[in-house]
């Protein structure tokens, strides 16, 4: 699959309204009857049935299944841009229902608005989690702040006009990669 490269640059107003409002739906997301219960993520940040009353571990797990999908999403939406770096500024929870350790959840992320200040560009998230009939189980709504991380646009095209070779496993078993992309 080809893809333009834009490895020294931020993504244009047109390239940004054209990801906007779109949906991006994650497959099932976390499973726990899919998988045995040593591997389950959601089982995992609830151990014990008694976790999952635990107002503030709950928030946690909400939290972190939000950044997690966000995240991946994200690192697939802006990856021909290396360049441009995501933080995540602000993030706030509504709780539908409770989480449960035996939920297998879908989750959709919505690029939902852009503005620009500061020579950074700021994204509204919506990131909505739902169970396996369809019902809401929490959404979360939250802010990315982007900008061109010109150190690492400098550190990319030196190292691609001083690489001869295509990236290639190294003597030592390092594998040396072609990109640097920084999603957080």
């Amino acid at each position: 699959m080809s893809r333009h490269r834009a490895a020294a640059c931020a993504p244009s107003s047109d390239w940004i309204e054209g990801v906007l409002s779109k949906r991006y739906r994650l497959s099932e997301f976390y499973d726990p009857a899919a998988t045995g219960a040593d591997q389950s993520d959601l089982l995992w940040m609830f151990s014990k049935a008694g976790d999952v009353e635990d107002t503030a571990h709950r928030a946690d797990a909400q939290r972190n299944l939000s950044t997690s999908a966000a995240s991946c999403v994200l690192g697939e939406v802006f990856a021909e841009f290396d360049s441009y770096v995501l933080s995540l500024t602000e993030q706030r929870t509504i709780e539908h229902r409770p989480l449960r350790s035996e939920d297998s959840l879908h989750s959709d992320v919505f690029l939902e608005s852009h503005g620009r200040e500061n020579n950074a560009d700021t994204f509204g998230v919506k990131i909505v989690f739902t169970d396996r009939i369809g019902a809401l189980v929490f959404t979360t709504f939250a802010t990315y702040a982007g900008h061109l991380d010109a150190s690492s646009a400098d550190v990319d095209n030196t190292a691609a006009s001083d690489m001869k070779d295509p990236p290639s496993e190294g003597m030592h078993g390092l594998t040396v990669s072609e990109k640097s992309r920084s999603v957080s």
